[in-house]
C-alpha cells in the first residue's frame, strides 16, 4: 500500500471513529429521550449534517506533513 492509500485508509478510520462517537455522545441520548419531537430532533441532525459539510468543505484536499 502506498503512502496516499495509506492516507486515505487513516481519513476514512477517523471519519468513522467520529461518526460513531457523534452517534453514541449526541444522538442515541437525543433518540432515548421522551422529551425530544421528531421536529426537534430533525432540527437537531440537519445542525450536525451542516457541521459535517462544513468541516468536510474546509479540510477538503489538505493533506497532513507527516
Amino acid at each position: 500500500m502506498n503512502s496516499f492509500q495509506l492516507q486515505n485508509s487513516e481519513i476514512e478510520s477517523r471519519k468513522n471513529d467520529i461518526i460513531q462517537t457523534v452517534y453514541e455522545k449526541i444522538l442515541q441520548p437525543l433518540l432515548i429521550s421522551e422529551s425530544n419531537t421528531f421536529s426537534e430532533l430533525k432540527r437537531k441532525i440537519d445542525i450536525l449534517n451542516g457541521t459535517f459539510s462544513h468541516v468536510q468543505k474546509m479540510f477538503s484536499g489538505r493533506l497532513r506533513d507527516n
